[in-house]
């Protein structure tokens, strides 16, 4: 019988916990993701040369229209990963909630710019040219003469990060730049791991 009591306590106990968390995780705020504000977040950092951009996304009647498509297109593609494929899958929901809800035919950075590679958030992926001026600025900003540039990378805000490794003792560091195309600045470097 103390058996019996004590298993349903426990039970009791089990279903209150679990409702306790699906109340908190319903009343709590969803973090935004940063493609929510895709449109105003391109628009903010450095173009590259010759890189295009609708010029409706310009247009202060139609603002309305991009930053309402940015918030649901980021709701329509809450489950998808977020990687080198995901803006493509943003933008076709983007560009479909464009054409459903405020009648706007609107083409894509990617559209616009088939020889522009980009990546996960719709940052371009460093083109070679410009892989060669960043590699130049960390060359010259190095902090030990044994590191080795292992990758790097520009953020959807249009920053670019690289990261070097060196041995004895083993040491990463994350050097960050800013700038576009030929024309890269060291911003600053700090240890990843030692």
């Amino acid at each position: 019988m103390l058996r019996v009591a004590r298993a349903d306590a426990m039970k009791s106990l089990f279903v209150l916990h679990v409702a306790i968390l699906f109340a908190a995780c319903a009343s709590s705020p969803r973090v935004p993701d940063p493609v929510t504000a895709e449109t105003s977040v391109r628009h903010a950092r450095p173009q590259l040369r010759d890189e295009k951009f609708d010029q409706q996304e310009f247009d202060p009647a139609l603002a309305g229209c991009f930053a309402k498509a940015d918030v649901r297109a980021e709701q329509d593609v809450a489950n998808v990963t977020r990687n080198g494929e995901f803006i493509f899958e943003f933008w076709k929901a983007k560009k479909r909630l464009l054409t459903q809800f405020c009648g706007i035919d609107w083409k894509s950075p990617a559209e616009l710019n088939p020889g522009i590679e980009y990546d996960s958030y719709g940052q371009p992926k460093l083109t070679p040219e410009e892989q060669k001026a960043v590699d130049a600025v960390v060359r010259a900003n190095l902090v030990t003469r044994s590191e080795q540039i292992e990758y790097s990378w520009r953020d959807f805000s249009g920053g670019v990060f690289v990261v070097t490794r060196s041995a004895n003792p083993l040491t990463v560091r994350h050097y960050e730049l800013r700038g576009h195309d030929s024309t890269w600045e060291y911003v600053s470097v700090w240890v990843v791991e030692e």
